[in-house]
């Protein structure tokens, strides 16, 4: 007589989830290829565009062909200022993406900024922040970019007839400075807890962790 049951599975056990596969795209060289841009991995040229998706595909300069597909509008950057892009990864962007800008002191001065913070900044500088309401936040964090710029040219063009663009009582040289710092603090303080969240675990849970090196 076997007196050996057998365990029969969960009824709630729930199957593995596949991978979603990858959306087919229907690339062709368009008459954005060989345009030069920027992309969250850097500077690349555009080697073909799939219209109907509004997709382009990038290869990355100075590597071995790593590609990058992006939705963002490439056209948009124009060559001239292409060099002057730089990807910020201390700081993330609303889509947690690192963050890409053009590198001056109103970029800088604006890293990070959350909506709340944004809308004050155009209240101080007399520009309309609910007129790029309907946008997405990276269109209405540029627009209000752009027209920072605009003030901050007319006053050094002016400055007898034009006011001069502030970030919170600061000039944009100030301001760039001292959110840089800022920025570089969140990101030593968020590499801190993280390892120190990791020696947490690993004290709690010695077997698991003689485990995973088994």
């Amino acid at each position: 007589m076997n007196d050996k049951t057998t365990e029969t599975p969960k009824a709630d056990a729930k199957p593995a989830k596949e991978k979603a596969a990858p959306p087919k795209r229907n690339w062709k060289k368009g008459e954005y290829a060989g345009r030069n841009v920027f992309t969250a991995k850097g500077k690349g040229t555009v080697v073909s565009q799939d219209t109907e998706a509004k997709r382009f595909l990038v290869n990355i300069d100075n590597t071995d062909h790593d590609m990058a597909e992006g939705s963002v509008n490439f056209k948009a950057i124009n060559d001239k200022y292409r060099d002057n892009y730089i990807v910020d990864k201390r700081v993330k962007t609303a889509s947690g993406s690192p963050s890409v800008n053009c590198g001056d002191d109103v970029a800088a001065a604006m890293l990070g900024l959350a909506d709340a913070e944004l809308a004050t900044l155009a209240k101080e500088n007399g520009l309309d922040w609910s007129r790029w309401a309907h946008l997405n936040p990276g269109m209405r964090r540029m627009n209000l970019g752009n027209g920072l710029r605009r003030i901050h040219k007319a006053h050094i063009a002016n400055p007898a007839e034009n006011k001069a663009v502030t970030f919170f009582g600061q000039t944009p040289e100030n301001a760039a400075k001292k959110r840089s710092d800022e920025a570089d603090k969140e990101q030593a303080d968020a590499k801190a807890t993280k390892k120190a969240n990791a020696k947490a675990t690993k004290k709690a849970n010695p077997k698991a962790d003689a485990k995973a090196a088994e």
